[in-house]
């Protein structure tokens, strides 16, 4: 399946599945509120419908969502941010299409990053039949794999592993970059 077959199958989920992308969990960017002043620039990256980006503006940031699969957010913002979250987005994305979303994170030059991953099968169904959660890997798959994108630029670290089936990791830009 191409990119463009890939997200239209993502279109027809949300429109089909109303609260399907409404998610966005303030507790996954609880680092931000501490590490950034108010008004720094944020990018929710697969930000779904956008609840995440509310809550954001509503505790004093600059919040800009993205999402391919949501007319409102379909538009890849152009500016720089101080950090980018990316929760529950990872696994959605096919092996083959990661390194293009990493180089896209990489060009926004956000000096913090945070990533929360699942490594289960979803419940949701996408209407090809497939499983929603394309790349369903272990924690320390996904170590190396963002090590390998921004190893050496960011210094990574696991904040915690939830569980056996997901994990949280925060990126900072590397002092002398």
């Amino acid at each position: 399946m191409n990119e463009t077959e890939f997200i239209e199958q993502y279109k027809e989920h949300h429109e089909k599945q109303p609260n399907y992308g409404s998610g966005g969990r303030p507790e996954l960017v609880y680092e931000f509120e501490i590490l950034l002043i108010p008004g720094s620039k944020i990018l929710d990256y697969g930000c779904g419908k956008g609840r995440l980006v509310d809550h954001l503006e509503d505790v004093g940031f600059q919040a800009s969502g993205y999402d391919p699969a949501v007319e409102k957010f379909s538009t890849l913002p152009s500016d720089k941010f101080d950090a980018i979250c990316c929760n529950d987005v990872l696994e959605h994305i096919p092996e083959e299409g990661l390194e293009k979303v990493f180089q896209q994170i990489l060009e926004f030059e956000p000096k913090f990053i945070s990533f929360n991953i699942g490594h289960f099968s979803a419940d949701a169904i996408l209407p090809n039949g497939s499983n929603a959660h394309e790349t369903i890997r272990p924690m320390v798959w996904w170590r190396d794999r963002i090590n390998h994108s921004f190893g050496g630029k960011y210094f990574l670290r696991q904040i915690r592993q939830v569980d056996h089936i997901s994990s949280r990791w925060l990126l900072e830009l590397q002092a002398d970059h």
